[in-house]
């Protein structure tokens, strides 16, 4: 769905607003990856690499070329990165028009705190997939086209 021109490329409450979806941030993910708030509006975190990768590789397109697996829930999760240190995983909600960063780490090939083991473990746990748990207690305020604000926890439940 089509986001109003005046919000596409603005952080807005706790998304970025991109033409087709928002980019979103799980609480789980700004809490144990980021060390930030779960309240935190995204403005405040689009200087972190992985969020300007975030916005520059997903304002454009939903997927990348690198899926990360196996997850036993069959959703399809793609690898996002930034240089050779930052990692991160991101889930397209296509019925609700978000993509959400989901993940994120550091890339340290070999060690235990790879990104990789960090991804596995998550998809172990369905930490790599939006739920209840793991979404934001405030998804803010941002329109979806319509008069009502998005709710795009509802869906994960």
């Amino acid at each position: 769905m089509d986001r109003p021109d005046s919000l596409v490329g603005r952080a807005v409450a706790g998304a970025y607003i991109c033409k087709g979806w928002e980019l979103r941030v799980t609480a789980r993910c700004l809490d144990e990856d980021l060390n930030a708030d779960e309240a935190t509006n995204f403005e405040s975190i689009q200087g972190l690499e992985i969020i300007k990768a975030f916005v520059k590789d997903r304002a454009t397109e939903t997927t990348a070329s690198k899926q990360i697996r196996p997850l036993s829930s069959g959703q399809e999760v793609w690898r996002l990165g930034y240089g050779h240190d930052h990692r991160g995983a991101t889930f397209y909600d296509e019925d609700e028009g978000v993509i959400w960063l989901v993940a994120y780490g550091r890339h340290r090939s070999g060690a235990t705190d790879d990104f990789s083991h960090i991804a596995r473990s998550l998809t172990r746990t369905g930490g790599c997939c939006p739920s209840r748990r793991t979404l934001p207690a405030c998804t803010g305020i941002v329109t979806n086209g319509s008069s009502r604000p998005s709710r795009s926890r509802r869906r994960w439940r």
